[in-house]
């Protein structure tokens, strides 16, 4: 076997011949054991760091490199070392009169990075240690300083390995989220790799990663969507997580997702899926139903025909007398809650409106209301002041197909007109009709809308009352405060979610948090009751079907 353990003390030529010999044979996994055996990590170590002629140190890092994939050479590693390789990967990117070929000094950068790596993989200690000592500022640096495709694809393997938590990942994405957005338009093999650093940046969304993706005119979100119909699995499980987390996280890329394709992505996935109410069809609902709360994807939600599979998830039954509910059920009460608060962001979309009312939807919402409601309505004992769950797609167990888990989401807060009608007091003796302000109450913030004249639940219901064929049970419950109880509500079943930090940082009192978030009895009601400003007739023949 070649020894390296006298490299120091062999002229330049020999020493060359040593190290090409020695990067021949630490190529295969077999012959690193000896090489550790004979400690030519520490060796090398010492090698390194005199420094030797540009050409030697390349080679010499290049063994080095293929040393510390093994856990035993990781081990030998300390924190001192680990600082002395980043501290000489920012000297060779700042060096501007480098002693040697510029192609050598590309190479240079390529291996110290590859060494970064090999060194945080499956050490926790070593991912730290170089997390602290501004890792990510380095390899930004070094990369982005250069239009090599080599230092792009190290670069990005980096990004996958190093970071593993919320912070870490934030780091990353602020010294380096441009990195994977430009290897995405480069060759198919350092795409693939810029698709697997996205997927885990992806898990801890920050305005860097989303810029970077956004340059170009949005193209790397073009080929993120075109490497789902990769032929490595892993690449599509990797792409398809990251266009999950992006859409259910990242409002700014929505239009960029949905004009590339992503809605009929979603669409063709739920429907092989077995609908949305399937555990492999969940995620795809979820991303549809944020779709929708930009306006310019409303259009192309209606378009591909989601409404019907809203219309098929709302028409399940589930028996819930069974205790406790069957995984199916448990299924169909999150798809079900999904879309019902999703479907409150087309209030004041007509066409959206009038193909509900063509789909019957009015029978399908009608049936998920509470029966408690009419019991309690007139009653003189009924609560005033019920704390009712949170009742948002934050309840929602995820379901995700072999990607990782995606951020809770509340229910719509950013849909200005649903919020304007549902936006109630937080003060503890004021109680009033349907969860609704009264016309006295403060106005928070002022919306330049178009003005409607029936602006509360009450008066709608009120209107419609005089009409014949309207059921009592059914009338009752569009009349009666979704706020007085929730017990036998086939929505309520859900757990009440713990109060998220964001919250708890901003001072928020739990009952703040309930006041200013839609309930799914309330978005029920919320849409029954547009349906009987826009179509009454066909509404009120729907709600008077049999059960």
């Amino acid at each position: 076997m070649v020894s390296i353990s006298q490299l120091v003390h062999y002229s330049p030529d020999v020493a060359k011949q040593v190290l090409l010999e020695a990067r021949e044979r630490t190529r295969k996994t077999a012959n690193i054991k000896a090489f550790i055996a004979d400690n030519a990590v520490t060796h090398l170590v010492s090698y390194i760091f005199q420094p030797p002629p540009a050409d030697l140190l390349n080679l010499s890092l290049s063994i080095f490199a293929n040393l510390l994939s093994d856990e035993d050479a990781k081990r030998q590693i300390n924190c001192e070392q680990i600082q002395g390789l980043i501290r000489m990967l920012d000297e060779t990117t700042a060096d501007e009169e480098f002693d040697g070929p510029r192609e050598v000094q590309i190479e240079m950068k390529g291996r110290l990075i590859r060494a970064l790596t090999n060194i945080a993989q499956g050490s926790a200690s070593n991912r730290d240690i170089l997390v602290q000592n501004g890792a990510f500022k380095s390899i930004g640096a070094a990369t982005l300083s250069e239009e090599s495709p080599d230092i792009y694809e190290v670069a990005c393997r980096a990004l996958r390995i190093i970071p593993s938590d919320a912070i870490q990942r934030k780091l990353a994405a602020a010294n380096c989220a441009e990195i994977p957005a430009k290897a995405l338009l480069m060759d198919r093999k350092i795409a693939r790799s810029a698709v697997r650093a996205v997927s885990n940046l992806s898990k801890a969304i920050n305005p860097h990663l989303t810029s970077s993706l956004l340059h170009y005119d949005g193209k790397p979100i073009k080929i993120l969507l075109r490497a789902i119909t990769s032929r490595t699995i892993s690449t599509r499980q990797d792409a398809l997580s990251a266009v999950l987390r992006l859409t259910q996280r990242v409002g700014a890329l929505r239009p960029k997702i949905c004009s590339y394709g992503g809605l009929h992505l979603f669409q063709a996935n739920l429907e092989k899926s077995g609908g949305g109410f399937t555990r492999f069809g969940i995620p795809f609902l979820r991303s549809i139903c944020c779709c929708v709360r930009e306006a310019i994807n409303r259009k192309k939600v209606r378009e591909i025909g989601c409404f019907k599979n809203f219309s098929k998830i709302l028409q399940k039954r589930i028996n819930s007398e069974t205790k406790p509910l069957s995984e199916g059920d448990e299924l169909i009460l999150m798809a079900k809650a999904i879309v019902l608060t999703s479907l409150t962001h087309f209030y004041y979309d007509d066409e959206g409106v009038a193909e509900m009312i063509a789909l019957e939807y009015a029978s399908s919402i009608a049936t998920l209301l509470p029966e408690t409601l009419i019991d309690i309505a007139d009653s003189p004992d009924a609560p005033t002041d019920y704390d009712h769950q949170i009742a948002a797609s934050s309840d929602l167990p995820t379901a995700f197909n072999k990607v990782d888990l995606v951020a809770p989401l509340w229910a719509p807060q950013n849909s200005v007109q649903t919020m304007k009608r549902l936006q109630s007091s937080s003060s503890s003796d004021e109680s009033f009709e349907s969860g609704l302000s009264p016309s006295s109450s403060p106005v928070r913030r002022q919306f330049k809308r178009r003005k409607r004249s029936h602006r509360s639940y009450s008066s709608s219901s009120d209107d419609s009352s005089s009409t014949p064929g309207l059921p009592a049970r059914r009338l009752s419950a569009i009349e009666a405060s979704p706020d007085r109880s929730r017990s036998s509500s086939p929505l309520s079943i859900l757990p009440t979610p713990p109060p998220t930090p964001n919250h708890e940082q901003n001072g928020a009192s739990e009952k703040e948090r309930v006041s200013n978030k839609l309930t799914q009895e309330e978005a029920a009601l919320t849409i029954l009751n547009r349906f009987l400003m826009v179509k009454p007739a066909e509404t009120i023949e729907q709600l008077s079907k049999p059960e």
